[in-house]
């Protein structure tokens, strides 16, 4: 069966302002931890969505080691017309050996 293609639409840029302060939370000695920054506002904009990141959001960052990390971002958006968007992505990456 050959694969489905996957449609994609640019939506919106998104610029978040983060929080003066991280935290970090170490699990072992071999450098996991759990990375936090908070989101202090900022902005997004595209062909059909604008409106602002209101604060509280932020990208919870899990290090396995110094090569590979998961990320789990969450923000509240409000379009120009007071709509509310819960926000949310995750991902994985991995550094070249």
């Amino acid at each position: 069966m050959p694969p489905i293609p996957f449609q994609t639409e640019h939506i919106m840029d998104f610029e978040a302002h983060i929080d003066d302060e991280d935290y970090d939370i170490h699990r072992g000695n071999d450098g996991r931890k759990l990375s936090i920054v908070y989101f202090a506002g900022g902005a997004f904009s595209g062909p059909r969505l604008k409106g602002e990141v209101l604060p509280g959001g932020g990208d919870w960052a899990t290090y396995y080691n110094k090569d590979s990390l998961a990320i789990d971002v969450r923000a509240m958006l409000r379009t120009e017309d007071a709509a509310l968007i819960h926000m949310r992505y995750a991902g994985y990456w991995r550094s070249a050996p």
